[in-house]
Formats: C-alpha cells, structure tokens, sequence
C-alpha cells in the first residue's frame, strides 16, 4: 500500500505538537545545551575540564535512554517511565550495529560520486589544457550524471534501511531482521519517503549553518545567542526526524 504523504506528514505534524512532543524537545533542547557547554570546558583544562567530561558522560548515558524511549512514547503517544528503562541494553547494541551497516553501505554508494568527481576534475582540466571546450563540457556533463546517479544510490540505501531503526526500538526485532524487514516493507515506497522526509532535510539547511556558525565564535558572547538556537532547532529537528520513523513504521505494509 502506498504511503499518504499528506496525511503522513499531518500527523508528524500533530505528533511534534502535541505535548508528548513537546515535552521531547524540551528533553532533547536541554541536552544538547549540556553537550554545547560541557563542550565549551574543555578549553579551560583543570578541573573546569573533568567536569565538562563527567557532563558529556552523564549526557551520552541521558542520549541513549532518550533515544530509545523517544520512539517508543511516539509510538504509543503516552510518556511512561517504563519506556526510558526497560529493555535499554539489546536495542541499543542493535543499533550500533545497524549504524555500522549504515555506514558501510552509505560509504560505499558515496565511491562512485568520490571517483566521478575526481576523474571528471582530471579529464576537464586535460581538455582546458588542450584547448578542447568539447571535452571539458563533455567530461563536465559526465560528472554531474555519475554524481547524480551516486546520489540516487544513497537515497536508495538510505530508505530501504531506515526503517530498521522503528524495527528495532519499537518492534523489538533483532539487528539482522529489522535490516530485511526495513528493506521489505519500503519497496515501492522510497520516492514516499524521501518525500515525506523533505520537512526534516528543510531544518537540517537550517541547523547545519547555524551550527557552523556558533561553532566558529567559540566560546564569545554571540555564541551564547546561537548555541541555545542550535539547541533548540537540532531537538525539534530529531523529534521530526523520530516521528517521521515512527509513522513509516506504523504506515508500511508488513514484511
């Protein structure tokens, strides 16, 4: 059955406003204030510094347990401490685990983007040199359709296997069985998906400049401006990202 991209994002929608998710950004909008000032001690070295590590510590453990649970509470549309607790250790390794076949797989789709750009590089500075327009242009346009083919590989990759995330924290299915049956209910949906994924790509533009920005004025008094607006756009951009998930694991056709 195909995905209603409409009603899908509707209700990612109502679901990141509800205060289910509300309460999640803030959760996760606090976290990462902990990680961007825990960031900031280690400059000062000393005990400044244990402390920011301690804090990273506490904040990596505090990562996990939200993860996990985030996806579990907008799968039910309830918060229950049960959903933070229970059940922590196996999903969490089974995640890794999907993160490194992710991984490989991405790295792999990337190889020919990789080779193209640098031959297309290669074969249009050797037809500049010649003085042939023909081959630059040529080898020009060769580039940009290997680059485009790689680029529709990852997209490829990247729906058939996200879904082993929900798979995972949701359905309590194993590593290698969330990765088949991820690859199995998003046949004839990966267009649908990207789609409906277009929300979270559009604060992604937002957050990765802003990102960049705070992380270039250090620890100087704009910093203190933007760090809390990077904070807060990266927690409203994972609950989208998680809520997303959680609708194409309940939408998809079973495997």
């Amino acid at each position: 059955m195909a995905l209603d991209i409409s009603d899908l994002l509707g209700s990612v929608f109502e679901k990141a406003k509800s205060e289910i998710g509300l309460k999640l950004i803030a959760a996760f909008f606090v976290l990462q204030l902990l990680n961007i000032a825990a960031g900031h001690t280690y400059e000062a070295g000393g005990v400044v510094a244990f402390l920011g590590v301690l804090v990273s510590i506490v904040a990596g453990i505090a990562g996990i347990l939200l993860l996990i649970g985030s996806f579990r509470a907008l799968d039910e549309m309830q918060l229950e401490k049960a959903q933070f607790t229970e059940n922590i250790i196996w999903p969490f390794l089974r995640l890794v685990g999907v993160n490194v076949v992710f991984t490989v797989f991405l790295t792999l789709a990337f190889i020919p983007a990789l080779v193209a750009g640098a031959l297309t590089l290669g074969f249009t500075g050797m037809g500049v040199a010649a003085g042939s327009t023909a081959i630059a242009v040529l080898t020009g346009l060769l580039g940009v359709l290997l680059g485009v083919a790689s680029l529709g590989v990852v997209a490829y990759v990247f729906t058939a296997l996200i879904n082993a995330l929900p798979e995972i924290v949701v359905n309590d299915s194993r590593l290698f069985e969330s990765l088949d049956n991820s690859v199995q209910r998003s046949d004839d949906n990966k267009l649908r998906m990207l789609i409906s994924l277009i929300p979270v790509a559009l604060l992604y533009v937002v957050l990765i400049p802003v990102s960049a920005v705070s992380t270039a004025f250090g620890g100087s008094a704009v910093n203190f401006v933007l760090g809390p607006l990077v904070a807060l756009v990266g927690a409203l951009t994972t609950v989208v990202f998680y809520s997303t998930l959680v609708e194409f694991n309940q939408r998809l056709p079973e495997a």
